[in-house]
């Protein structure tokens, strides 16, 4: 297992994010005047110390997947809610055996797809949550897994790359995951890639990892987990990176918002399906007084298009990625694709699967595949936990 020391230089995050999350007891904050302001980043700040932290943690509600909690953290003499939610898994997962058995066969697909006659590079990133690693030790002993993750990064082989999500402390956490959403924010989206694209340019010297240009919108939301436990203490504030990519031509698969609308397609080149799907490349139209800031929706997941295939037309890396992906990835997408001359998607949440009994090595092979790039949350990709229509890593058939 190849693996990457993440870095530090992101820490600026955090005491950004402190000024962007809304946290509300009764009605939320009105936004200011202005809809958008654009800001460097900024340059890395020192290393320092974990910060000092006690929690109080409550179950606020439960489903057929999934615990859900509120914590207040308190440190540096302020009190900093957030959520988490907990799959609930099999009762044998927090045996190491039962654990093992669950985990096995993704290792074996992984090593699988880095020893095929395909011949590519995997580039695994894991989006790892918090019962993932060792602050769970200190906020809910019982809902602790890090030793499940240590389990499946030690047996991954030596010729496959795997980088994940590991913040510093308590305050880390909060810069770069979502009050409110499961999912990583705008800065931990901008340390996962810079991760990956690191990674990437040892490999290939003439990839340079791109900068973006922090955009603060004036949206407010509740995010999944709000939504989901039906908790509207706090609000989150959306903000996004623009990372000036070069034009490219991108057919979207599909959208979270299906309607049955004809295709539609815009002068950028890329294809929709669905409803209107909002993007980095026109996210004004969520944001120029037709978009109500404070409805309770996924703003996450619905900012970013689900992509089929990109292509970077002037680009000459002589270099093709297969990326495998859940909602995670979505962000990254265009993004990482910058650094190839063509990326082709696989959308890991079961309802589609184009690839579905195809060979991987025959696949990789007809389509000039280089790299294969995974970026799924830690459930998925350790478990298959969801258990859509095939392994989270898709139903290739791959030779073991």
């Amino acid at each position: 297992m190849k693996q990457f020391n993440r870095l530090t230089s992101l820490l600026l995050v955090i005491t950004v994010l402190c000024s962007l999350v809304a946290c509300v007891t009764e009605t939320p904050p009105m936004p200011p005047e202005t809809t958008d302001t654009a800001a460097e980043t900024e340059p890395p700040v020192p290393a320092r110390e974990p910060v000092e932290a006690t929690y109080t943690s409550e179950m606020i509600s439960k489903s057929n997947q999934y615990r859900f909690y509120e914590v207040v953290a308190t440190y540096k003499g302020e009190e900093h809610p957030f959520m988490f939610r907990v799959p609930i898994v099999p009762e044998y997962l927090s045996d190491p055996e039962g654990a093992a058995k669950m985990m096995d066969p993704q290792i074996e697909t992984l090593n699988a797809m880095a020893a095929s006659e395909a011949n590519v590079n995997v580039w695994l990133y894991v989006a790892t949550v918090i019962e993932d690693g060792e602050l769970m030790l200190d906020i809910n002993p019982s809902e602790y897994k890090g030793a499940n993750f240590e389990y499946f990064t030690e047996h991954l082989s030596d010729d496959v790359w795997v980088g994940h999500l590991a913040p510093f402390d308590i305050e880390e956490h909060n810069a770069l995951i979502y009050t409110t959403d499961h999912h990583w924010n705008a800065y931990g989206m901008y340390r996962a890639y810079h991760e990956i694209a690191a990674a990437l340019s040892e490999k290939y010297p003439d990839l340079v990892p791109r900068d973006g240009t922090e955009h603060v919108t004036d949206a407010y939301y509740y995010g999944s987990l709000g939504r989901s436990a039906n908790s509207y203490n706090y609000k989150d504030r959306f903000v996004f990176f623009d990372y000036d990519l070069p034009e490219h031509e991108t057919t979207v698969l599909r959208c979270k918002m299906k309607s049955g609308n004809p295709v539609e397609k815009d002068p950028n080149g890329r294809t929709y399906y669905g409803s209107a799907v909002p993007c980095p490349e026109n996210y004004q139209q969520d944001f120029d007084g037709t978009f109500n800031p404070h409805a309770p929706f996924d703003h996450y997941v619905n900012f970013f298009p689900i992509c089929d295939k990109v292509v970077y037309p002037e680009n000459t890396t002589g270099r093709k990625a297969l990326f495998i992906g859940d909602s995670f990835s979505l962000g990254l997408q265009e993004l990482i694709a910058s650094h190839f001359d063509e990326t082709y998607y696989f959308y890991a949440d079961g309802t589609v699967d184009l690839w579905k009994g195809q060979d991987f090595a025959d696949t990789c092979e007809e389509y000039g595949i280089t790299d294969v790039i995974i970026v799924e949350q830690s459930t998925r990709i350790l478990y298959d936990f969801y258990d859509y229509s095939g392994p989270a890593l898709c139903s290739f058939r791959v030779s073991r």
